[in-house]
């Protein structure tokens, strides 16, 4: 199976742990470069060759879901249950600084050449 990820939803959840001075944010002006820098960090973040995220992700929820993709053979989807767990990511912004966090290990990442403005949910 494929080690690449791809975006199953966006949608906001509100539980994960925010530290003070940060607050959910979205992308302002998202273009190819700001996603390319996003999908760069999210790899990094689960040591995956790539991910793929759509165009509009994080520009009307702070919130990421990022599932692995599924098997396939011959361009067919293989039959089959995925068992890993989703991927669980929040934008955040401190001060004029765009984080992406990491939910489960609560990681941070500052996004350079990322803007985003906080987003109340």
């Amino acid at each position: 199976m494929s080690m690449a990820m791809i975006v199953l939803a966006v949608m906001s959840s509100g539980c994960s742990a925010v530290a003070v001075g940060d607050r959910p944010a979205v992308l302002v002006q998202a273009d190819a470069a700001q996603q390319a820098r996003i999908q760069e960090v999210i790899a990094l973040a689960l040591e995956a060759p790539s991910v793929d995220i759509a165009a509009d992700a994080l520009t009307t929820s702070s919130e990421l879901i990022i599932e692995s993709e599924q098997a396939r053979s011959g361009g067919q989807r293989l039959q089959g249950r995925v068992l890993s767990r989703p991927e669980h990511f929040q934008l955040l912004i401190r001060g004029s600084q765009c984080i992406l966090m990491h939910v489960d290990t609560q990681r941070r990442h500052a996004l350079q050449g990322v803007r985003c403005r906080s987003h109340a949910q």
